[in-house]
């Protein structure tokens, strides 16, 4: 009736007739106890406590305000405890007598799909609570009915004396523990430990959805950062909007990873609670996740150089010994684990948070360090080097299998530690080598012992994955493939000389059940680029490397669909570019006869580099996956008008673009360096196609609030400076291919309009490419002018003075000159004078400087004496104000040396200087002396005065030359100027400094005594 009919009088009759009697039937029928056996009547029937469960249900998702309704989840957990307190385990029945009644063997059944029902039920409530707040109201509650009590605070009592943030924490606390209550205080024990876990899951599930809030409310980040949380609310509290405040779950950090830590070491009658420990664990893991970033609001530093620590740094005592309780329950590969597998899940869990510690930078202590890594590395004690096997008494010796060939007797933990174990300290190692870590080299002094042993079990593990995953029909990343290929297809189409029964660490492909192939699914990316990063030679190796390309191509068809095709991706170039490291040939591979095997392999980089560039490095751009230069206006204009062209980057993960940037950077320098041609053509394109996009304004650096866009165009130069080594040669080709990069580079240098400044790595791989151009040689001296003329004319000073450079007889300058007096004259961008005239200054020299002083000298003149009387402070005004000094000082140097001596010369030239020192000094004032006027610096004035002294000292006879032509007051201002230049800049005296006036002694009142 609630989901077919429309008639809302209807509707709302059936809700008023039902919703009292399904809470009649799930509240038990003594109230103050949670288990009262039903035997008797309608009520008590399984069939009718299941039947309520599913109409709450659908009444909840009919009437979603229904969630607001109080006790809903109390009735829920009470019904959940009772049900389980006649609960009769499935594996009973296998031990049933002739007495039993087959009634009562149905109802015990029916219990179990009680049990799923209320807990769907919970989560449905759970879930249609769209209120963060109701999500923290979960959390907390879950974590007053796990402690039982025994967290109860006591402030909660004496809320009014509380300051105001605290108050609001202990209102929370206390809302949760009424509720929380009901379920334990009433009954006056603990809930069962099925209740309690089911209770950690929703616990986890409504953190989970404070988080999915937080990334789409910028307001909810306070639940996350414990300063800005009490900030917010002492903001809320000051200005008394609205109703009271709620609380923030960053606020409660201290009773959650109390309450996480307790459940994962929580035990029964001295016996390990395995499967609450793994929900506790799980829980606790999340807490770091979430919590790693946030800033411990108490902290004081001591010092200014104190960082400031994370908040979670107070718990990492009680969390380290959480972890480690959860990798010392770990065993052997062969073990039989007799905890339905929850020994193990405890074991891979506490892998998982040690990686997270590490890689959070949350433990710092090298020796805590170790001890938490001891167990993973004592795992793998028994690793022993040996070549591929090419045997059965091969593979006995390797010590990769277990010693029982049989099928083993748990297919659910089988292997669970030895590929966790393998893959953490792969994980680690690489992390550590990657500078992901500051670990400063504690995880390389830890795994030297095991170093070469841990990657021939690693590739053994990988090789064995990508087996079982393609003999099964699965691709890499777990999905079922559309056409399974053969079976006897192990993903390296290479079997061993002698038939192998199994894989290299199992001895039967039935051992290796559906939980460990889920592992294996997660774990092959780290233990195939450990592999390809750390093997040197050999047919491990070479099967790694196969089996590393095939799963990156699996990846990359998924890229956009699988979550975890980014991760696979990342990981496998990762490996593949320490492969292209080495260099390639016979020698790598550890024998002869593979040039096929690396043509085939150039081939597949190809693809790879094909498929990167359609699926992450246009994207990050924010370009179509199509996108060229003859289509590339059409398609943003069509991209714009259906979609935002910058969308397609943001599922686009940043480590992911970086990893691709360096896959390029290194197979470019290896063509350059080892003359290997890894990629071919598709390597030019990937690397030429962001930077022709970038040409034709077809992307922005000023939208780049990521830095993506910048990191692939500064990879794409250095990449093409490593092909320009490559190409340079003597023929047609390459010298166009030069042309075209410096063209490239020279456009990319020149700040476009509007845009506020070049992003410093982009500008550093733009002149280096720059640079690499102009010291080719296959450009001769005209080549160069006609850059600079070029250079010149189009605004680029700085690759202007790059030429120069390589042309040391000052032809740089003098064919630029009429460009240089142009950007010198543009009034209107100070930014163009500003680059066009340190540019000069720094080509000036000897030989150039009495061209530029005939040719630009005025505007330079000009330049000083408007920025010296500016109105205005701030900006270039120091750097145009100096460099124009410098270009004037030099040419009084230079007329002072071609007039031999006569003054006279250098005279005209120092009165019209003098002139406008005077102006500037009066205007601006010296140190000490300031006029007060808008806009005056006295620093200028200084610039003066120093200029006169250098002047003076260098040859007085000019010096008075030009003073001579100047009028008695300019003279007396310069004279000061250098003067207190020469003496220093003694303060003027003020009232205050001033020395007292001497008083007139009069004798004439004084009479002889």
């Amino acid at each position: 009736l609630l989901k077919l009919d429309e008639q809302a009088g209807l509707r709302q009759f059936v809700y008023d007739c039902s919703f009292p009697v399904v809470v009649q039937v799930l509240t038990p029928a003594q109230e103050g106890t949670l288990y009262t056996p039903r035997t008797y009547g309608s009520h008590d029937s399984p069939y009718c406590i299941r039947g309520a469960v599913i109409c709450l249900r659908v009444l909840m998702e009919s009437y979603p305000d229904l969630v607001h309704e109080g006790g809903l989840n109390v009735v829920l957990i009470k019904a959940l405890e009772v049900t389980l307190g006649s609960h009769v385990w499935t594996d009973t029945v296998d031990f049933k007598s002739v007495e039993t009644n087959r009634d009562a063997e149905r109802y015990a059944l029916q219990k179990d799909c009680i049990c799923d029902d209320i807990t769907l039920t919970l989560k449905t409530l759970l879930t249609l609570d769209n209120e963060q707040k109701g999500a923290l109201h979960w959390v907390l509650f879950g974590r007053s009915v796990v402690s039982g009590g025994s967290g109860k605070s006591d402030e909660s009592a004496q809320l009014s004396r509380l300051p105001q943030v605290r108050a609001v924490v202990a209102a929370a606390n206390k809302s949760a523990w009424d509720d929380a209550s009901a379920v334990v205080a009433s009954a006056g024990n603990a809930p069962r430990w099925q209740v309690l876990t089911e209770i950690v899951k929703l616990m986890h599930m409504a953190l989970k959805r404070i988080e999915t809030g937080s990334d789409n409310d910028d307001n909810a980040t306070f639940h996350f950062d414990p300063q800005r949380a009490r900030d917010e609310l002492q903001r809320i509290l000051g200005s008394g909007e609205g109703d009271e405040p709620s609380s923030y779950l960053s606020l409660h950090l201290d009773d959650l990873v109390t309450t996480a830590c307790g459940l994962s070491t929580t035990t029964l009658d001295h016996s390990e609670l395995a499967p609450l420990q793994v929900r506790g664990l799980r829980l606790l893991i999340v807490i770091i996740s979430l919590f790693s970033q946030a800033l411990d609001p108490d902290f004081v530093p001591i010092s200014s150089t104190d960082a400031h620590p994370c908040v979670l740094q107070q718990y990492t005592t009680q969390i380290v010994s959480t972890v480690k309780h959860a990798l010392n329950g770990g065993g052997s590969s062969e073990e039989v684990d007799g905890d339905g597998g929850n020994n193990a899940q405890l074991f891979l869990l506490g892998c998982d948070a040690v990686t997270l510690l590490i890689k959070e930078n949350l433990i710092q202590d090298p020796i805590v360090l170790k001890r938490m890594i001891r167990p993973l590395v004592e795992l793998q004690s028994d690793l022993v080097v040996k070549p591929y096997p090419a045997t059965e008494a091969d593979l006995a010796a390797s010590k990769l299998r277990p010693t029982s060939l049989s099928q083993t007797d748990n297919v659910r933990t089988f292997l669970f530690y030895r590929i966790k174990s393998v893959a953490t300290c792969c994980d680690l190692q690489m992390a550590s080598d990657r500078g992901l870590i500051p670990t400063e080299n504690v995880i390389g002094n830890i795994m030297a012992g095991i170093g070469d042993g841990l990657a021939e079990h690693a590739a053994a593990l990988a090789i064995d994955a990508a087996r079982v995953l393609m003999r099964r029909g699965f691709t890499f990343c777990g999905r079922k493939r559309e056409v399974a290929p053969s079976s006897d297809d192990d993903g390296d189409n290479d079997e061993p000389t002698v038939a192998v029964s199994g894989g290299l660490t199992y001895a039967n492909e039935n051992d290796v059940g559906v939980e460990v192939q889920a592992e294996l699914v997660k774990a092959w990316p780290v233990l195939v680029s450990y592999a390809v990063s750390y093997l040197k030679v050999g047919e491990w190796l070479r099967r790694s490397v196969l089996v590393c390309f095939t799963g990156m191509r699996d990846a990359l068809e998924l890229l956009g669909e699988d979550a975890t095709a980014a991760k696979v991706v990342e990981l496998c170039l990762y490996g593949i570019r320490q492969f292209v490291k080495k260099g390639t040939g016979a020698a790598v591979f550890g024998g002869g006869g593979d040039a096929s095997l690396i043509a085939s392999l150039s081939d597949e980089i190809g693809i790879i580099l094909q498929s990167l560039l359609k699926k992450v490095i246009m994207p990050s751009l924010g370009l179509p996956s199509d996108w060229s230069a003859d289509n590339g206006s059409d398609r943003v204009a069509e991209t714009t008008d259906e979609t935002d062209a910058t969308s397609h980057a943001l599922d686009v993960h940043p480590e992911l673009v970086s990893e691709t940037c360096g896959f390029i950077q290194d197979l470019s320098t290896s063509r350059a360096e080892h003359n290997i041609t890894f990629g071919g053509n598709a390597l030019v394109s990937a690397v030429l196609l962001p930077l022709t996009a970038y040409q034709d304004k077809a992307l922005s650096l000023e939208n780049d609030d990521t830095g993506v866009i910048a990191d692939i165009i500064s990879s794409s130069l250095t990449s093409a400076k490593s092909l320009l080594l490559e190409d340079n040669g003597s023929n047609t080709n390459s010298k166009a291919f030069l042309k075209a990069m410096l063209n490239l580079s020279l456009s990319i240098l020149i700040v476009r309009d509007g845009q506020k400044r070049l992003p410093t790595r982009v500008k550093e791989a733009a002149s280096t490419l720059f640079l690499q151009c102009t010291n080719s040689s296959l450009l001769d001296e005209n080549d160069k002018r006609q850059i600079a003329r070029d250079a010149a004319r189009m605004g680029s000073w700085e690759a202007w003075g790059m030429v120069g450079n390589a042309l040391p007889d000052g032809s740089c300058v003098f064919s630029s000159l009429e460009f240089v007096e142009t950007a010198l004259a543009d009034d209107a961008c100070e930014q163009r004078q500003k680059e066009a005239l340190t540019a000069v200054r720094a080509a000036c020299d000897a030989t150039t400087i009495e061209y530029v002083t005939h040719a630009v000298g005025a505007h330079v003149l000009n330049l000083l004496k408007r920025q010296g009387l500016s109105a205005e402070n701030g900006g270039d005004r120091l750097i145009i104000f100096a460099d124009a000094m410098r270009i004037l000082l030099l040419s009084f140097q230079n007329l002072l040396e071609r007039g031999g001596g006569d003054d006279s010369i250098v005279g005209s030239f120092l009165t019209i200087l003098f002139a406008v020192f005077v102006r500037i000094i009066e205007f601006n004032g010296l140190p000490n002396h300031h006029t007060g006027k808008v806009g005056a610096d006295p620093s200028l004035g200084r610039m003066c005065a120093q200029a006169a002294v250098h002047i003076v000292k260098g040859s007085p006879g000019a010096f008075k030359a030009g003073m001579v032509s100047l009028s008695a007051a300019d003279r007396g201002v310069l004279e000061m100027a250098v003067r207190a230049e020469m003496t220093g800049y003694a303060a003027a005296p003020t009232a205050s400094t001033a020395a007292p006036k001497k008083k007139k002694l009069v004798l004439k009142g004084f009479s002889k005594a």
